[in-house]
């Protein structure tokens, strides 16, 4: 609920900002053509009551503004502007880490059962594994696992 109400709101201070900065641009655009514009690129439903081709440069600028923010979300938009706290990054010895994308290429679902083949000589039974990939599409995977047995 509170993140909904922050988008409604979000939505409704641009709405209310954009309605105020068109007709100052150009003060002979009928009001109610103006909220609707404004309304209609916050939704990026594609409707227009025909002024969108007489705004000025900086109405346009607005009004693209606003189709970007409806198409990406409100919050997104919002927190693009907003300072983030910094992280330390995770560093693990470069020893520590299994890849073999250079030698194979991308292979797909078998990626991971073929870099534990090749490497399983560095194995030890006990050793605390976590094995993860990503794909195509933003699709990923991760799997913690403890090795079973000493490599021969």
């Amino acid at each position: 609920v509170r993140k909904a109400s922050d988008v409604a709101v979000i939505r409704l201070c641009m709405a209310i900002i954009a309605s105020i900065a068109i007709p100052y641009f150009q003060p002979q655009l009928v009001m109610e053509d103006v909220v609707f514009e404004v309304f209609s690129a916050i939704g990026t439903v594609g409707m227009s009551t025909g002024i969108t081709r007489d705004l000025s440069a900086a109405s346009r600028i607005v009004i693209v503004l606003l189709m970007y923010c409806g198409r990406i979300g409100s919050m997104s938009f919002a927190l693009s502007f907003m300072e983030r706290k910094k992280v330390a990054p995770i560093k693990l010895p470069e020893e520590k880490l299994l890849v073999n994308i250079q030698k194979y290429g991308n292979t797909s679902a078998s990626s991971i059962p073929l870099c534990m083949a090749e490497f399983e000589h560095k194995f030890k039974k006990g050793d605390k594994l976590v094995l993860t990939a990503f794909g195509a599409g933003f699709t990923w995977g991760a799997l913690y696992l403890v090795w079973g047995y000493d490599a021969k």
